[in-house]
């Protein structure tokens, strides 16, 4: 038959809410995507992303030349 009137009722107000409409160019993100994005972590503006990952980097080698020499 059809959808229910509850489910077009449900569909409608989700498209009236979206927060971002898709443009022809997008790729349409799964659930599990969309609730990732939600879940981001939010960083100051002027964090150094690049120093942090040096800084990382260093101190596993770092850590891994220690214990040659232990």
């Amino acid at each position: 038959m059809g959808s229910s009137l509850s489910k077009l009722v449900e569909n409608y107000l989700k498209l009236l809410t979206a927060k971002r409409k898709e443009t022809e160019n997008e790729i349409p993100l799964s659930p599990f995507i969309e609730s990732m994005r939600k879940k981001a972590v939010k960083v100051p503006a002027d964090f150094d992303y690049k120093k942090e990952l040096e800084d990382a980097i260093w101190e596993k080698h770092r850590k891994g030349y220690e214990k040659n020499f232990d």
